[in-house]
């Protein structure tokens, strides 16, 4: 597994990755984005492999364990948007029939309704902007799958957590695609 290194891309020690074929971008230091549970931070940026290519890019040949550190990386820069108040990537099929967003912002305005609302039903604009009168059962019906999607995303990190521990070839980890799945509770 080759990564190249573009020298307009370097920053205080810090190596901002393109993992290739994904256009994504990850970021590599020694300051916390390796997950805690992965104790082999790569040590590439101390170790030029070829100090010019022909294109007068960097060529950095990694080893299996700096290929674990940065798809360990990858998944901590995907899981870290959990946490945000605000992904439009972050929607789940709800049981009543229409699409409710997953992110944080609308799991605290789904727990407001449900204790302040003075009375039911009231409006509830779903992913889709698509206005819904629902009662307080319902809203406590998408609470719950609320939550029940968000340990299902983090089931899924431990797993990739688990599948990268596991690799043993550079190839096998080139080959593990992070794609979480949110869930439909429709079906």
């Amino acid at each position: 597994m080759l990564y190249v290194i573009e020298d307009d891309y370097t920053y205080k020690g810090k190596y901002y990755l393109s993992n290739d074929p994904i256009t994504r971008q990850c970021v590599i230091d020694d300051l916390g984005l390796i997950p805690a549970w992965f104790d082999n931070v790569p040590t590439f940026h101390y170790r030029w492999v070829n100090t010019q290519s022909k294109d007068g890019e960097i060529v950095v040949d990694l080893t299996l364990n700096e290929c674990k550190a940065i798809k360990a990386a990858d998944l901590a820069y995907q899981t870290a948007k959990f946490e945000d108040n605000l992904n439009k990537d972050m929607y789940f099929t709800s049981s009543l029939g229409f699409r409710v967003n997953g992110d944080r912002r609308t799991r605290s305005n789904i727990e407001d309704l449900i204790r302040f609302s003075p009375a039911f039903p009231v409006h509830y604009r779903d992913y889709d902007n698509q206005v819904q009168e629902v009662t307080q059962e319902q809203l406590q019906t998408m609470l719950a799958e609320h939550i029940t999607n968000g340990n299902n995303l983090y089931n899924q990190k431990w797993n990739f957590e688990a599948q990268i521990n596991a690799c043993t070839t550079k190839e096998e980890v080139e080959a593990l695609k992070i794609e979480f799945k949110m869930m439909d509770f429709s079906k």
